[in-house]
């Protein structure tokens, strides 16, 4: 934003105390989001990798106690990868890196094409970028915090990121849209 020649502003914080819902609430409330679906048995299992890799190597940075069911979702929206419904919250528990948990995260959906992609790499990178919502929206300076420090994280682990590749390249990509295997 501050790179901007456009005087932009984000204007949702204004809004909320104005009393009006923020746009996940007003989403939610409308059916607006895209509807997403159950995941198939091969992008369950993919998704299952995903979630062990996090819950094995970035449970500290992400105090969420459960994590949140994943849906699939399909989206021709380029640079659309996945979206997390977030719900406020007061009081939340620390990451090790000292950032505040201030949303619960009732679901998340990731793109079905990324879940069908050669490589992991594209679904962890959305995965860990909704689960960073806990921490705030995409324009606050908590959420890159989180995101940088999973992303620092993330970095210092060759070995297990290799692990992931073999194994998702294990499941082989989900069939058709929708399609159980």
């Amino acid at each position: 934003m501050r790179a901007s020649v456009e005087p932009w502003k984000l204007v949702q914080p204004g809004f909320k105390t104005l009393g009006y819902p923020t746009l996940e609430q007003a989403c939610e409330t409308a059916g607006g989001y895209l509807a997403p679906r159950a995941p198939d048995r091969s992008e369950a299992r993919r998704i299952a990798l995903l979630y062990g890799f996090v819950r094995e190597h970035l449970s500290d940075l992400l105090p969420l106690g459960l994590l949140p069911p994943v849906e699939v979702a399909e989206s021709r929206t380029p640079g659309w990868g996945g979206f997390a419904v977030c719900h406020p919250r007061k009081g939340g528990p620390l990451s090790s890196g000292g950032r505040r948990v201030r949303a619960s995260i009732s679901r998340i959906a990731l793109q079905r094409s990324d879940l069908a992609r050669e490589s992991a790499g594209r679904a962890l990178a959305t995965l860990l970028h909704e689960l960073c919502h806990a921490f705030g929206s995409d324009g606050s300076s908590s959420f890159s915090a989180a995101l940088t420090d999973l992303l620092e994280r993330v970095c210092r682990l060759p070995g297990p990121l290799a692990d992931l590749e073999a194994s998702w390249k294990r499941t082989g990509a989900p069939t058709a849209p929708g399609r159980a295997d």
